[in-house]
């Protein structure tokens, strides 16, 4: 298959297919011709990236314990055991046993992962709310000295003005009348 192939059959861009190749996400062979260098992909390393990888609404989830790689791994076997059953005429049923305990761990994995990320928001809100209260409790402090310093600084400015008043010079009697 060629990229433009595999690009359709993932439903992603071929310049994601070749950045995977690039990357060594999925094995490929350059052909090289003359009009340019090629990638060929065989069905085997297609159906093995296929296991791996998952594109949901344009965003890739890959294997390491998440629970949709599980899935992905789970839809593409039944893919390929379909395949080879239609291939070699028989119809025998795939045991599902492992396949089904690998789902149930990723479902146990994915409510551990829920609940501890409940847990992490709980939390969350009790330090908003600490934060919230220490804030509150910051802001009557402060406003608490602002009182003080200004009822000081009016203090102040009263004894200042009566020193004034004390210190005034008494008025000169004018030296004629005016009559």
């Amino acid at each position: 298959m060629d990229v433009q192939e595999v690009a359709n059959r993932f439903q992603v861009h071929p310049s994601t297919v070749r950045r995977w190749i690039q990357r060594g996400r999925l094995r490929a062979t350059r052909i090289e011709d003359p009009r340019g260098a090629h990638y060929w992909i065989d069905e085997a390393d297609l159906n093995l990236q296929k296991a791996k990888e998952v594109t949901v609404v344009g965003k890739r989830h890959t294997e390491g314990g998440a629970p949709s790689s599980v899935f992905a791994e789970v839809a593409a076997s039944c893919e390929i055991t379909s395949k080879q059953a239609l291939m070699t005429g028989s119809m025998k049923s795939v045991p599902m046993e492992p396949w089904t305990t690998k789902v149930q761990a990723a479902l146990v994995n994915q409510s551990l992962l829920q609940q501890r990320l409940l847990q992490e928001i709980s939390m969350l809100r009790d330090d908003i709310q600490t934060l919230l209260t220490e804030m509150a409790a910051t802001k009557e402090l402060v406003d608490l000295q602002e009182e003080r310093y200004r009822k000081e600084r009016d203090q102040q400015l009263m004894q200042v003005m009566q020193t004034l008043q004390r210190n005034k010079q008494p008025r000169r009697p004018r030296l004629w009348n005016r009559g």
